[in-house]
């Protein structure tokens, strides 16, 4: 597994909002948080539900997505572009 470099546990919800908005229809990433430093992530994740539409769970959509999947799977959420 990939565990997460400096350069990306620093990586802000605005940064990832303009890095998926330039990707391809239906780019899909994920993120797990047992690859991350909780501190970083419970912030990350609090902007992304700030800036972009989501729905709980890990959810496969046809749009541009990321899931972000957490220690306790019903906190799984999944943020995509409308």
């Amino acid at each position: 597994m990939w565990r997460c470099g400096a350069a990306l546990c620093t990586t802000t919800s605005d940064q990832l909002v303009n890095f998926l908005k330039t990707q391809k229809p239906g780019f899909r990433l994920v993120f797990d948080q047992l690859a991350a430093d909780s501190y970083w992530y419970i912030d990350l994740m609090k902007g992304m539900k700030a800036q972009l539409p989501y729905v709980v769970g890990n959810q496969e959509m046809a749009v541009t997505h990321v899931t972000m999947k957490c220690w306790n799977p019903t906190d799984h959420c999944t943020f995509y572009l409308s």
